[in-house]
């Protein structure tokens, strides 16, 4: 991510709960923009499983 980062022009976006849980860990998020999706069925990965807020 970090040289994602680097090598454009800073902006880096990331979807889904799997992959955005560990970049979150990892310190390297500088602004969230949630988008909702309406879903006429529920389940899933929660997007925040177990991250402290």
């Amino acid at each position: 991510m970090t040289k994602l980062k680097a090598d454009t022009d800073g902006r880096v976006e990331v979807g889904g709960a799997t992959l955005a849980a560990p970049i979150v860990q990892a310190g390297l998020v500088d602004e969230y923009r949630v988008v909702v999706a309406p879903t006429a069925v529920g389940g899933g990965t929660p997007f925040f499983p177990t991250l402290p807020f």
